[in-house]
């Protein structure tokens, strides 16, 4: 359906252009069958790229909407983590690097787009379009990056609680045990609880710094999500520099 959709509203926006007149067509200049085929040729090829984008969307949002189910409480044991796994993420570092590779290859798209339909002699319909498409990789990258960081988070709070109920059943267990009138063999039992409690609470100090350090991301992601933006930019004013080349000749 999203795809349905992003297809017949560009088809929509080059019918209004057309109607117009914003869209170049070689046939009206030049009205013979290789012209018309050469409109057909571009026009097809037009709304290819249009079909194809508009795939990398669907596939985009999909990510995003699984990712949003998955960090839901009631979804979240279905996620298998490693909490000891090296990459401090319970072994999602490939995903999270899936989703950075996605974006950059989604921003140098964008960049693509600029070039082809980009006019800064005029705010078309193309421009508003593109600046949507700008916002959602914006989208795309923050929400999936949070929803990891939301599900690695979950779960060492689920471990966390597991803890505190058994460290709270050790703790009432050992008081009972202080309280008895009658100590006499009962010691023993009395140092494997106050082993017991040490343990549980020695976990739960190190899944809470593992929670304080819990991002989703690091200093590289971070690069990497900026630098992603360059091409777009370098795009966008390349466009400027020839228009006011065009408007400005030397």
């Amino acid at each position: 359906m999203t795809v349905v959709s992003f297809v017949a509203l560009f088809i929509l926006v080059k019918s209004v252009e057309a109607l117009q007149g914003f869209i170049h067509l070689f046939y009206p200049q030049e009205p013979t069958i290789w012209s018309a085929i050469l409109d057909f040729v571009n026009q097809s090829v037009s709304l290819i790229n249009i079909f194809l984008l508009a795939t990398v969307i669907w596939i985009l949002l999909n990510i995003v909407r699984t990712l949003t189910t998955l960090s839901n409480a009631e979804h979240r044991r279905c996620v298998a983590l490693d909490m000891l796994c090296i990459d401090r993420l319970g072994g999602l570092q490939q995903l999270r690097n899936y989703i950075v590779m996605s974006h950059v290859t989604y921003s140098i798209v964008i960049a693509l787009l600029v070039l082809s339909y980009f006019n800064p002699f005029s705010i078309l319909y193309e421009t508003y379009i593109l600046l949507a498409l700008y916002v959602l990789s914006f989208y795309y990258f923050i929400s999936s990056i949070g929803s990891i960081k939301k599900i690695l988070k979950g779960h060492i709070e689920d471990q966390i609680e597991r803890i505190n109920e058994k460290y709270s059943r050790q703790h009432r267990k050992l008081l009972s045990l202080i309280s008895e009138e009658n100590e006499s063999g009962i010691e023993h039992e009395i140092t494997l609880i106050k082993i017991s409690l040490d343990t549980l609470y020695t976990e739960r100090e190190r899944l809470l710094s593992l929670h304080s350090q819990s991002k989703g991301y690091n200093p590289k992601t971070v690069i990497q999500f900026i630098s992603s933006f360059i091409l777009p930019v370098i795009a966008f004013f390349e466009k400027i520099y020839l228009a006011i080349d065009v408007l400005l000749p030397k």
